[in-house]
């Protein structure tokens, strides 16, 4: 997981970033700015330019990313995730008794 880009939506930031690395798995949708690895820089010192100076588009993706990790990262998701995988190996040794 892309823990900075976490850590910016829990702070309302917008991210612009690469799209590489699990990146896009957090801000795909509308959740943030992307740029291609193959972009030459001038092309992304133009986009960056261009997403720096559009400040209600900074402020919906930062919006939209609060949102999405709040439903996908919260504590309450990870321990609804934790209880449902721990109940899932329980099942399984209840079928399967080893020795």
């Amino acid at each position: 997981l892309p823990v900075a880009v976490l850590e910016a939506a829990w702070r309302s930031t917008p991210v612009f970033a690469s799209a590489g690395g699990g990146i896009p798995e957090v801000l795909g949708g509308d959740r943030g700015e992307l740029f291609n690895l193959n972009m030459s820089d001038k092309e992304i010192a133009e986009r960056l330019h261009f997403y720096a100076c559009d400040t209600e588009r900074r402020k919906w993706h930062a919006e939209r990313l609060l949102d999405f990790v709040r439903s996908e990262f919260s504590g309450q998701r990870w321990l609804e995730d934790l209880q449902r995988n721990y109940l899932s190996l329980l099942r399984r040794s209840e079928c399967c008794p080893e020795g």
